[in-house]
C-alpha cells in the first residue's frame, strides 16, 4: 500500500490488543474502577458505566484483517495479554524488541524466581569461566 511507503525510513506497525476471556475482562474492568473517571462513584454504576462504554467502542471497531489492509501493512495482535500473539511483516531490530516486549505481557499474577550468584574462587583470580568452587 503506497500509503505506508512515503518515506522508507519509517516502518509503522500497527499494535492491537483484543481479549474474549471473561474472567481477563472482568478483572481489567475492576482495575478500570481506579482511574480518575470513577475515583469517589458507587463501584456498581462504575463498572456499569464502563460496560456501556466498552460496547459503544465495540460497536464502531474494525480489527485488522489481511483482506482489507493488504499485504504491505504491519501489525502486531495480541490477544488475551499474551495468550496468542500474531505478527505480520515485523522486520528489523526495533519491530523485533517490540514484538518480544509485547509477547511478554501478562495481567495475571506469577511468581518471579531471583537467583542470587555467590562468588568462586576464579572471581577472586579474575578469571571467567570453568567450575569452580565457591569462595569462603
Amino acid at each position: 500500500n503506497e500509503e505506508y511507503q512515503l518515506d522508507p525510513r519509517i516502518k509503522l506497525i500497527f499494535v492491537e490488543t483484543q481479549a474474549d476471556d471473561q474472567d481477563l475482562l472482568e478483572n481489567n474492568y475492576r482495575m478500570k474502577l481506579a482511574n480518575d473517571d470513577y475515583k469517589g462513584k458507587d463501584p456498581e454504576q462504575a463498572l456499569e458505566d464502563f460496560r456501556k462504554r466498552v460496547k459503544m467502542y465495540e460497536s464502531v471497531y474494525e480489527p485488522l484483517s489481511d483482506e482489507h489492509d493488504g499485504n504491505a501493512v504491519r501489525y502486531i495482535k495480541l490477544m488475551n495479554a499474551g495468550e496468542k500473539l500474531v505478527a505480520k511483516n515485523v522486520e528489523g531490530f526495533l519491530l523485533r524488541r517490540l514484538q518480544r516486549l509485547l509477547g511478554s505481557t501478562h495481567l495475571w499474577p506469577r511468581t518471579i524466581w531471583l537467583a542470587l550468584v555467590g562468588e568462586t574462587e576464579n572471581d577472586l583470580k579474575g578469571v571467567l569461566g570453568g567450575d569452580p568452587s565457591l569462595s569462603e
